[in-house]
């Protein structure tokens, strides 16, 4: 299946939830996939039914096949420097890019990169979270809520790591006396 012709920009009205809109860095060219939206789309898919995603049919712009060659965002098309930064983790994903939800124009479906699994997953891959947001309200002080960085997964696999640290301190709080249930309160505060 070929891309839809990007030439026109009502095109773009028939994919994009009322109330989202495209970046404003994100340029229109009929090279694209993929566009990064602004906001949460009204209109999200979280069945967990659908297809795996495929890293090449996602990306915009090819993989810098050298690593002594200039990098690129593969989203984008940014080149590393300045304002861009690109971690060698990210799979040539800049950091402005592994942050906003995408649409795979072609096929309707909207994704999200994963911090903690270095990957593009469906947005149900981070329903828990998604529900969250949507639900929340901007409040004044905080601002708007902010969208998740990682799966459900990688987050209960990160809260799992905290408990085992936590009762490891609190064990050993117990077992040497009252000088290490300092690390046990630091960890509360880190938490809160």
């Amino acid at each position: 299946m070929q891309p839809p012709s990007t030439s026109q920009s009502n095109e773009y009205d028939s994919v994009l939830a009322p109330g989202t809109s495209l970046l404003a860095d994100t340029a229109i060219a009929s090279n694209r996939v993929s566009i990064h939206l602004k906001g949460l789309p009204s209109n999200l898919n979280l069945d967990p039914s659908l297809p795996a995603l495929v890293y090449t049919e996602l990306i915009n712009f090819g993989r810098c096949k050298k690593r002594s060659g200039s990098r690129h965002c593969v989203m984008c098309g940014r080149s590393a420097g300045g304002e861009c930064v690109i971690p060698t983790q990210n799979k040539d994903v800049c950091n402005v890019c592994d942050t906003g939800i995408w649409l795979l124009m072609y096929k309707n479906v909207h994704f999200k990169w994963c911090k903690g699994c270095k990957k593009f997953l469906h947005l149900h891959a981070f329903a828990q979270k998604l529900g969250a947001v949507a639900k929340s309200k901007s409040g004044a002080k905080k601002g708007p809520p902010k969208q998740p960085t990682k799966c459900d997964i990688c987050r209960g696999r990160g809260r799992d790591a905290y408990r085992a640290k936590r009762e490891q301190a609190l064990t050993q709080a117990a077992l040497h006396g009252p000088s290490t249930t300092v690390k046990s309160q630091e960890l509360d505060e880190e938490a809160e």
